[in-house]
């Protein structure tokens, strides 16, 4: 990754890339998802959610973390609160369909 908060993560079956995050690492320990992905074939079955906390697990020193995403992304949003973040404000954009972008944050305990 070229900046060196980043870590990435790819979740592998049977020697297949199912999923994959990337995430920003900081020594105030208020981190940043900047993206996860779980392909199309594999969703629904969890996987998300146990990468998810794969990270967690690796990033204990976390006190939270913060993510963007669009308005429209439904399924992500429901992703997110399922696994403990909270929509705390939204915002306009001027180059996203729709306009609107929600941040969400997970305080960790």
């Amino acid at each position: 990754m070229p900046y060196k908060e980043s870590v990435s993560y790819k979740i592998l079956l049977n020697g297949r890339v199912v999923s994959g995050l990337i995430v920003w690492v900081y020594e105030h320990g208020r981190n940043t998802l900047g993206t996860i992905f779980v392909d199309p074939d594999f969703q629904d079955h969890g996987i998300g959610s146990k990468a998810w906390r794969l990270v967690e697990g690796r990033h204990p020193d976390a006190t939270s973390w913060t993510l963007g995403t669009p308005c429209w992304a439904v399924k992500n949003h429901h992703f997110y609160v399922k696994n403990g973040f909270q929509k705390i404000r939204e915002y306009s954009v001027d180059d996203v369909p729709r306009g609107v972008s929600f941040i969400f944050r997970k305080e960790m305990e």
